[in-house]
């Protein structure tokens, strides 16, 4: 429905540049060798010179007991070494203080290095530390310092963990798949986001742990600088709704709580939902293996997962239309048509109870160690299409170089840098969401040569860049660092796809850069992540209603526009019927697709009328929407109106 959608959109809207963008400047990192944190590597293709003066940094906790032992520390944080050079290069860990350990202690080229907080002898109060990576053979040249900082905690310091709840929005209607998102910080360390759930906001059971992301929350990361491990602030959990009581019917109360490495607890927040999965119309399922941030190995791993569409749609036994996503790219279909007794138990009467089931052999050896994304994604014959159980998992291959992880959090500053780049002032084409055959759209530079790029959560976005040779790195608090968790530059250098899974959430400034053998040419781009939720009520009923021949309807809509507000939008309200599509504007009800306005996005926070439908009325659906002019993006939501 939502390609149907965006066809019929667009070709009665206007083609409109209404993007802002944030200036940055960005220039190569060239460094003998950069320590960074966990990601997957990257050789740099620049010359080595001296590192910056301003290095990267590492915040750990520590809290005492009342007898002046340590209770807890943060965990070991990783960072990566990396050699951008030609040639060959040693390297030795040296710490400056006896209360870090770094392990191991020396390499060649690329590796990690763990680093411990040992503060036993160490009274309450802050600390100051560092280690330094060198060549030992010419280490004036070729070295690199990061910086550890160690708050030390007496017991009555030791503060709870804190955060937030961000998603599902309170009182959203939902129905299959969604994302239980947020974050949380801790003076030590968060051990865990635990998600319960029920019927009774007083009798909540465990459903599920969330994932904690590093890179997931740049905003938290910026807003908190100084907080322990505060780049592994945001949290994400995949909901499969249909296996809430009374098969995912009615109204639930979810609750997010933290628990710190002390054990200390914080309820983070609490949502009431209303799941109306009895008139759900897209595929649902979830993928069993890997689970949540299992590990994964071999050249032969079965990916296993399951997928059913309300009937009377059916889903091709053979598989041809489920699809398997690794880092966002597209690795095939799986072998589907499998029973499960589970399955066909829980769901009867659905055209696929009896061969619900799935799986893909998945080559784990072509990736790198670290944290990945996977995500399945099924389209029924009648052309209803969703996610299924969109998560993190761990790649560990033993004989692969497991430096070649996820996130970068530290790299070289840019106060190292001095390389001039061209900006490349060149449009390019991109494609968000799972649909393969959507077409792509053109985006161009403004007048910074910078693109922004608007990606809903746990969604997908294939970016082509017009030529091929091009490295990429992510960019923050000037920083460089690697490409973000759950993406993946083809080899050619030409496509980069992200598949950012649940609890990525924010501005995610990217660059891209390549040598043309006489400069160097940079592409500039800002992947926002944010969610934009429109409902729609009839007689303020969410997802479907029966009246009575004759009855008058009335239509209400909220709208909660997450961190793009002010964002220039086209707002729709649509009825489809029989006798066609209706839109409803500033004289009415008009046969025919066109927008309601265009202005600046902004929340309705609760239910305002907009229209009414009165007799005769038929069976109608009724559709609330938003979108970017140029259609790269659309929000909407529907309520079916059923007449008796």
């Amino acid at each position: 429905m939502r390609l149907i959608l965006k066809l019929l959109f667009v070709s009665f809207c206007q083609f409109f540049a209404c993007v802002t963008l944030l200036s940055w400047a960005v220039q190569p990192a060239a460094a003998g060798f950069q320590a960074t944190n966990t990601g997957k590597l990257i050789m740099l293709p620049f010359p080595p010179i001296l590192a910056g003066s301003n290095p990267p940094t590492l915040n750990f906790g520590a809290v005492k007991n009342a007898e002046g032992n340590t209770a807890s520390t943060t965990p070991y944080q990783t960072v990566i070494v990396q050699n951008p050079g030609s040639e060959s290069l040693p390297w030795r860990v040296t710490a400056n203080d006896d209360w870090l350990i770094c392990s191991p202690t020396s390499g060649v080229d690329s590796g990690t290095v763990n680093v411990f907080v040992a503060p036993c002898s160490l009274m309450p109060g802050n600390y100051k530390g560092s280690f330094t990576i060198a060549d030992p053979m010419n280490p004036q040249t070729y070295s690199q310092t990061v910086n550890v900082n160690l708050h030390v905690y007496s017991p009555s310091q030791d503060m709870p963990p804190f955060g937030a709840f961000n998603a599902p929005t309170d009182n959203a209607t939902v129905s299959s798949s969604i994302p239980v998102t947020g974050w949380a910080l801790d003076d030590v360390g968060v051990e865990s986001v635990k998600i319960y759930g029920g019927t009774k906001p007083d009798q909540l059971t465990h459903i599920g742990d969330a994932a904690l992301v590093e890179g997931a929350r740049p905003d938290v990361t910026a807003a908190y600088p100084d907080v322990a491990a505060n780049d592994k602030a945001g949290w994400g959990y995949m909901m499969l709704t249909n296996f809430l009581p009374n098969g995912g019917n009615g109204t639930y109360y979810i609750r997010a709580v933290a628990t710190d490495t002390q054990g200390n607890q914080t309820i983070l927040g609490a949502k009431t939902i209303y799941c109306d999965n009895q008139h759900a119309g897209k595929p649902f399922g979830a993928i069993e293996t890997p689970a949540q941030g299992e590990i994964a190995s071999g050249n032969d791993y079965a990916n296993w997962g399951w997928a059913l569409t309300p009937p009377p749609a059916r889903i091709p036994t053979d598989g041809s239309t489920i699809n398997v996503w690794v880092d966002g790219v597209n690795l095939g279909h799986p072998n589907y048509n499998v029973y499960r007794k589970d399955i066909a138990s829980f769901f009867p009467g659905y055209e696929n109870s009896d061969g619900a089931a799935g799986f893909f052999n998945l080559d784990t050896t072509a990736y790198a160690s670290g944290v990945h994304t996977i995500q399945w994604t099924a389209r029924d014959n009648a052309g209803n299409s969703d996610g299924i159980g969109s998560r993190f998992f761990t790649i560990q291959n033993p004989d692969r170089d497991h430096s070649l992880s996820t996130v970068t959090r530290h790299n070289t500053n840019m106060s190292a840098i001095s390389t001039p780049m061209r900006d490349s002032d060149a449009p390019m084409q991109y494609r968000t969401g799972h649909d393969v055959d959507a077409p792509l759209v053109t985006a161009t530079p403004d007048g910074n040569d910078k693109i922004r790029i608007y990606v809903q959560p746990s969604s997908r976005l294939e970016l082509r860049l017009g030529q091929t040779g091009f490295s990429g790195y992510s960019f923050s608090n000037n920083d460089i660092r690697t490409l973000p968790i759950g993406s993946a530059l083809d080899s050619a250098g030409a496509i980069f796809n992200w598949g950012p899974g649940p609890g990525v959430v924010g501005d995610f400034d990217l660059v891209f850069i390549r040598d043309t053998g006489d400069d160097w040419i940079k592409k500039e781009v800002t992947v926002t992540i944010a969610d934009v939720q429109p409902i729609v009520t009839a007689n303020g009923q969410a997802a479907s209603l029966t009246v009575t021949s004759g009855e008058s309807v009335d239509i209400a809509v909220r709208l909660l526009v997450d961190d793009l507000a002010g964002l220039e939008v086209d707002y729709w309200l649509l009825a489809y019927s029989s006798s066609g599509w209706k839109s409803f504007g500033l004289d009415g009800w008009q046969d025919g697709v066109s927008p309601l306005l265009r202005y600046e996005l902004f929340s309705i926070p609760t239910g305002v009328q907009l229209a009414k439908l009165t007799a005769p009325l038929t069976n109608t659906t009724v559709y609330f929407a938003v979108s970017t002019p140029d259609m790269a993006e659309l929000w909407y939501s529907a309520v079916q109106i059923e007449v008796k």
